[in-house]
Parts: structure tokens; sequence; C-alpha cells
């Protein structure tokens, strides 16, 4: 389809389900460098149903230096495919706009729900995030709005991607952040990546808004498995990973009251279990640094906390804590070892700081082992 503003035809794909007798979503994907337009992600995970899906174009322009004017121009080109889709007679619910991209994708939508928030439904952010020099004002976000962020472990964008976390949090969305275990940076979806149910997830509740019945059965079917793979966890640490999994996802919610509070019960019963002492203060530190990971960006900030990840590694080598913050280190290693010429005033300065790197040089951590580590809990935590 064309439409005046954009350069070439988006491609649009109408739900399998799709009938003219009632209004349906639309979801504006922004795909990622190396790949055309396309709607692949979305339309994997809503199995190709219940949304109108938009194979949006985006500008291929530095978008991390653009401010206001440009973004009400890209809303703007969204508004005007919308718009020319109800021409043509396709039943569009305006009010269920939701957009998402894909790395540099994901950046972008990112961008654009900062300055359109008031005008969407929804948002989903992957292999990307927020960067603290934005030079946009948020606008107000609808209360409670449905936000999805999913990065892998080791992606570059990591630290990025829980910034966006906690932007669209204080704003007042309601945010689920979703992490690839043991990975870099990777297409959420098979062949080649995980399967990322906490964003299958998401789109069904998004997609069965108006028939809750069929959400009350996706999360009847869920429970069951739960309760199921707890039954087969013996291991204190690994009923507690489970626990504190399945409580990210956005079907928890959802749950029977009495299912959440056994849940919640049992977790703060292996909480103080003394055999998890260590993974407990892991743990809380391990949040503590990924904290400080989304404050400063600057790359001696990223070298001190690389540095610390490692000492929590050395201090608790054999809980899952230690492995994730171990890993954490060997992410961080690239960017400090390797840092670009931007991060720096001047070349002088850049010399400097490599100067200082060489005399102390991170640690070599044993990754191979703690791959293995991530291996097991993914299997762990698998319904």
């Amino acid at each position: 389809m064309s439409v005046p503003s954009l350069a070439s035809p988006v491609a649009v794909h109408t739900p399998v389900n799709y009938s003219p007798d009632q209004h349906w979503p639309i979801l504006f994907h922004y795909h990622t460098n190396g790949m055309g337009p396309n709607v692949q992600l979305p339309a994997y995970y809503s199995n190709e149903s219940d949304f109108i899906l938009v194979a949006m174009i985006r500008e291929e322009s530095d978008i991390f230096l653009q401010e206001e004017p440009f973004w009400r121009n890209e809303f703007a080109k969204l508004v005007e495919v919308r718009s020319e889709l109800v021409k043509q007679g396709l039943q569009v619910d305006v009010n269920r706009t939701y957009l998402g991209g894909l790395g540099l994708g994901g950046w972008y939508a990112s961008y654009l729900a900062d300055f359109a928030m008031a005008e969407l439904a929804g948002v989903y952010v992957m292999a990307a995030g927020t960067y603290t020099a934005s030079k946009l004002t948020p606008k107000p976000v609808r209360k409670r709005m449905p936000i999805y962020v999913g990065v892998a472990q080791l992606e570059t964008n990591y630290a990025f991607a829980l910034n966006a976390t906690e932007h669209f949090r204080r704003l007042g969305a309601q945010v689920t952040f979703d992490e690839y275990l043991g990975l870099n940076h990777v297409i959420p979806m098979p062949p080649g990546g995980p399967v990322a149910e906490r964003f299958r997830q998401w789109l069904q509740i998004e997609a069965n808004l108006k028939t809750p019945e069929e959400g009350r059965r996706l999360v009847a079917a869920w429970s069951e498995k739960i309760d199921a793979r707890l039954a087969t966890l013996e291991a204190p640490m690994d009923q507690f990973l489970l626990i504190e999994h399945v409580a990210t996802f956005p079907f928890y919610a959802a749950l029977p009251a009495a299912t959440r509070a056994k849940l919640k019960t049992r977790r703060e019963e292996l909480m103080v279990n003394p055999k998890l002492r260590d993974e407990m203060l892991a743990r809380r530190e391990f949040a503590k640094l990924n904290h400080e990971e989304t404050l400063d960006f600057a790359i001696r900030n990223r070298r001190r906390i690389a540095s610390n990840y490692a000492s929590l590694y050395q201090k608790f080598p054999e809980t899952h804590y230690g492995a994730r913050a171990g890993l954490a280190m060997i992410r961080l290693r690239d960017p400090v070892e390797n840092p670009d010429r931007w991060m720096f005033q001047s070349e002088e300065q850049k010399e400097r700081f490599l100067e200082e790197v060489k005399r102390r040089p991170l640690p070599s951590l044993p990754q191979g082992k703690l791959m293995l580590e991530m291996e097991r809990v993914t299997e762990v935590l698998s319904l």
C-alpha cells in the first residue's frame, strides 16, 4: 500500500481470523538493520491472528540526534498509513494502535513511544532501549500502559534495555522485562533464536481484551504448567528461580489469588532458607550493579561496573547470580577494551584510558562454565 509521505509502499498483513463485523487492533513493526521492512516477528508470536500488522518504513538517519519535530513527522506517517487503511475499508480499531521494533527498529519504537504515548495502546522494544541523553521530553503515559522490553543477556544494548524498563515504569507504564539467558544479539524467534514466551503472553492479553473467556482459558493452561514444573524441581534454588521467573510474566496477575499467595509464601520461605544464603546475597549485589549500569553510560563507569561484576563472581563463584555477574563482566569486556572514539573528547583521552585498561585488565573468567549454568537454568525454567 502506498501513501504520499513514504518513499516506498508498506506491506500490510490482515489477520487470518479477520472478519469485517468487528474492529481490529493495528500493530506497526519497525525492522532491524540488515532486514527490510517485515512483520515476521509479530506474525510469529500472534500466529498471524488478532492484529492488523504493518511493516513500517523508518528513516535511515541517526535517530539518536533527532529532536521532537523529527518524531512528530514520523508519527504523522504512521497516522497517515492507518487513515489510508480505514479509507480502504479495513476495520481498524484506531484506539488500539501498537508499535514496536527490533534492534535499531526497537530504538525507533522507544523514541517514538516517548513522543506519542497518549496515542498508543502498547509498545514493545527488543534488543534496544532508552538513552539517558535523549532530546525528547516524554509525553504522559496512559495509566498502566503495557510495554514489553526484551533483550539477550550478552547483548550490547543490555544496559539500555534495563534503562528503558526503569524509564517507562517511572512514567507509569506496566512493563514486562524479558531476558534471553546465555545469548547475544539475536532475533528472538526460531530458527536460531529463543522463544520469547513473555512476548507471546503480552500479545495474547492485548488480543483478548474483548474476549476475556479465551484469556482465562490460556491462563488456566499456563497455571497447570507451573504446578507440573514445580513438582519436578527438588533443588531449593531451582524452585526459587522458577517462582521468580513466572512472577514476571504478563499472565501472572491473572492467576487465581490463592495460587499467587501460595507461590509468594513458598518464595518467602526459600529466601530465608540457610542453604540459599549466598545466593540471596549475590542476588542483592547483582541487582544493585544492574541498576548502577543505567545511571551512567560513560565508559569509565562501565569499566568500574565490569570490575565489580568480576569481583561479585569471584566472591560467589558457585552461585547462579555469581555466574550471571561473571557473564555481565564478559558482556562489558568488549566495549571497555575496544571503545569507540565517540566515547571520548579526544584521541589522546582515549589512548590514556586504554593504557589504564592495560595496566589493570579485567580478569579472565570461565565463560564456558558460566554458559553451562545459563543453559541449565533455561531448562529449569521451561514450561
